[in-house]
C-alpha cells in the first residue's frame, strides 16, 4: 500500500472515532519548496457528509483542532522514519482553511520582504504556528535579496526576514 493510501486510511479511521464519518483523498499540495527534501502529503477532508457545526468543530477556533489532527498525522505517520528523504509533511485540509491560510501568509511574507527592502530594517513576524513559519519560509527562499530564519522558543518562537548584506 502507498504512503498516501496508509495516510487517507490512517486520518478516515481517525475521524470515525472521533464521530465524524467522512472520506478522505491526497491532492497536489498548492506550495511546495523545490530544495527540500520533505514530502508534501495534502490530506482532504471531505466536507460534504459533515454538517456546519462538525466542521467548525474539526476546525477549532483558529484552526487550532485542525492543527492539532495535522501535528497527530506527522508524528503517527513519519514513526520510524529517520531519513529525510523517508519523511513525509502532512497537511490536513477542510473546508478551503488551509488554502486560505497560505494565501494570507503569502500576503504576510510578500508585505514583510516589501517593508525589509523599503526600510533595510528587520521585520518579526510574530504568533505564527511552526507549520506557519515553515510555509513563509519557503516563500521567501526564492527572494535572493532576503533570509529569513526563526528565534526563540515555543510558544514565543517568531520569524524574522532580513536583508542580505551586499
Amino acid at each position: 500500500m502507498q504512503q498516501t493510501d496508509k495516510s487517507c486510511d490512517w486520518l478516515k479511521q481517525l475521524l470515525d472515532l472521533m464521530g465524524y464519518p467522512t472520506q478522505v483523498k491526497a491532492i497536489p499540495a498548492p506550495i511546495v519548496d523545490p530544495n527540500s527534501t520533505d514530502i508534501n502529503v495534502w490530506l482532504e477532508i471531505d466536507r460534504s457528509n459533515l454538517n456546519d457545526l462538525q466542521i467548525q468543530m474539526l476546525l477549532g477556533r483558529d484552526g487550532s483542532n485542525l492543527d492539532a489532527i495535522q501535528s497527530l498525522a506527522n508524528l503517527y505517520l513519519n514513526l520510524g522514519k529517520e531519513s529525510e528523504g523517508d519523511r513525509h509533511f502532512y497537511t490536513i485540509e477542510l473546508n478551503g482553511y488551509r488554502a486560505e491560510q497560505q494565501a494570507r501568509l503569502k500576503s504576510l511574507a510578500e508585505s514583510a520582504a516589501s517593508q525589509v527592502r523599503q526600510t533595510h530594517q528587520d521585520c518579526q513576524i510574530k504568533h505564527l504556528s511552526p507549520a506557519e513559519r515553515r510555509i513563509v519560509h519557503m516563500l521567501l527562499k526564492e527572494c535572493p535579496d532576503l533570509e529569513t530564519f526563526s528565534e526563540g522558543v515555543e510558544p514565543h518562537r517568531y520569524l524574522i526576514v532580513r536583508a542580505l548584506q551586499t
